[in-house]
């Protein structure tokens, strides 16, 4: 673990998002501005990041599990390129 130049530790908790296959543009602006605006040293997802009970993901085997993670994916972004931008 390491501290920021002021010796804290910021995190940033996502809780609850509920998102679908097609990920809501609006949801991807606040995570964006959030993590741009906080810059936290730790992102946490807790709760359901997935609505799994949503028609578009019906269905079994591959194409769910590709379903998911395709929306998974589009979650971490906003975490993954300032990860990278901090490098």
């Amino acid at each position: 673990m390491r501290m920021n130049k002021d010796g804290l530790f910021k995190i940033m908790q996502i809780t609850d998002m509920q998102e679908i296959p097609k990920v809501s543009p609006d949801t991807m602006a606040l995570l964006e501005a959030a993590i741009e605006d906080e810059k936290p040293d730790l992102v946490v997802y807790t709760g359901d990041q997935i609505k799994g009970y949503g028609v578009t993901y019906k269905g079994k085997g591959k194409d769910l599990e590709n379903a998911v993670a395709k929306t998974i994916n589009t979650l971490l972004e906003p975490v993954t390129k300032l990860i990278y931008r901090l490098q």
